[in-house]
């Protein structure tokens, strides 16, 4: 449904081969409830979220939740993943939920390029020295 992209660690193998996705998406989540950007349907059954990807034709990508009637359990379950023009959510939603917000400033999106920048060159090359090795940097020296 979503965008193809990779979910996976480069160098390390896992079981659970979307477990970057799963996180992405109990993150977002969590920082939705902490905006209150979930929205209800009309009749209280439903309530979903934005969850900030987006289908090959660019169409936004919700999670609805279903109202949980069992007594003592989690107030609502995951009924599932809709394109925003799927009839479902369009039948139980006027409006597609607000994305989760990552940053207050925007300033902090930015680099200021009248502050100076000290680069530790060293720091760089020993931390990431394998992937110059990839890339056919032997020596350390000449980097």
């Amino acid at each position: 449904m979503a965008q193809p992209e990779k979910w996976t660690y480069k160098k390390i193998q896992e079981k659970d081969p979307y477990r970057i996705l799963r996180n992405y998406i109990q993150f977002t989540y969590n920082r939705l409830a902490e905006e209150n950007k979930f929205i209800e349907s009309p009749d209280g059954k439903y309530r979903c979220m934005n969850t900030g990807l987006l289908t090959i034709y660019n169409q936004e990508i919700v999670a609805i939740f279903a109202q949980n009637e069992k007594a003592g359990k989690q107030p609502w379950f995951l009924n599932g993943f809709f394109k925003e023009t799927d009839k479902f959510f369009t039948t139980n939603f006027y409006r597609i939920p607000p994305l989760a917000d990552y940053c207050n400033n925007a300033k902090d999106l930015s680099y200021d390029n009248n502050l100076e920048l000290n680069l530790r060159k060293e720091h760089i090359i020993d931390d990431n020295f394998e992937r110059f090795v990839e890339a056919g940097y032997n020596n350390k020296e000449l980097i």
